[in-house]
């Protein structure tokens, strides 16, 4: 059964967060990077994205914008797309993201396909 999970995360990791250097680590980030790294069929899907975009937007000029709002998904083909939606601003410093299903089923693959759009 395909599975999505939203959220945010509050966790650091240069797997998806590029203002974090490679030798960065935090427990809980390296333990949610490690499980994805793992071949279990999880995928972050913040990665489909050219270009990773902050979803957190500090108010403070000491603090980096980061990436924390996440999106998992046990089936990559469930999502045929995702964006971080920069131009709708909620009453929060985070950013809302958005995941854009399917509505036909899709074969279930572990290895991603693209969708002509």
């Amino acid at each position: 059964m395909p599975v999505l999970v939203m959220g945010d995360m509050n966790v650091h990791d240069p797997l998806w967060d590029p203002s974090y250097p490679p030798s960065y680590s935090e427990p809980t980030g390296k333990h949610l990077g490690d499980f994805l790294s793992q071949d279990d069929d999880w995928h972050l899907l913040n990665l489909m994205m050219p270009s990773l975009v902050p979803t957190r937007i500090s108010s403070h000029a000491n603090e980096r914008d980061t990436v924390i709002d996440l999106a998992l998904s046990n089936d990559y083909n469930l999502v045929y797309m995702f964006d971080v939606n920069d131009h709708d601003m909620l009453y929060s410093d985070h950013i809302p993201i958005h995941a854009h299903l399917h509505t036909t089923p899709q074969s279930s693959s572990t290895t991603p396909t693209v969708t002509p759009q």
